[in-house]
């Protein structure tokens, strides 16, 4: 199925309002930061779904940028993923009465393992 046109700039737009109102903690209030986290999370994967046909394209094209591009890409997916597992487990309202901690760090570190498997093309 073929996404709508719409899509991938109004998943974009979104993330970017989401981050840029997580930069304000202290002003919007913890509980709003962390479930703002575990949108911005969502809206990340969204992002990377509608454009997994990308990474196979990056990863056959010849020169240096789409090669660099593809290398950032990596880097920033650990690192999102990095701080989303950081969040999970300090998290202290949103995530506080669920036994989510261990279960989403291991299944976020394998998430992440996967996407650098498949970025590099190797088993």
């Amino acid at each position: 199925m073929k996404t709508p046109r719409w899509t991938r700039p109004t998943v974009d737009m979104a993330m970017t309002l989401v981050y840029l109102l997580q930069m304000a903690p202290s002003r919007l209030g913890g509980v709003y930061h962390e479930f703002a986290g575990i949108g911005f999370v969502a809206l990340f994967a969204l992002h990377h779904l509608l454009n997994w046909g990308w990474l196979g394209r990056a990863s056959k094209a010849r020169g240096l940028v789409p090669r660099v591009n593809a290398v950032l890409d990596v880097v920033l997916t650990a690192c999102v993923v990095s701080i989303a597992v950081t969040g999970i487990l300090m998290s202290k309202h949103a995530l506080a009465a669920t036994p989510l901690a261990g279960l989403a760090s291991g299944a976020c570190c394998t998430l992440c393992d996967l996407r650098l498997i498949a970025a590099t093309g190797s088993a």
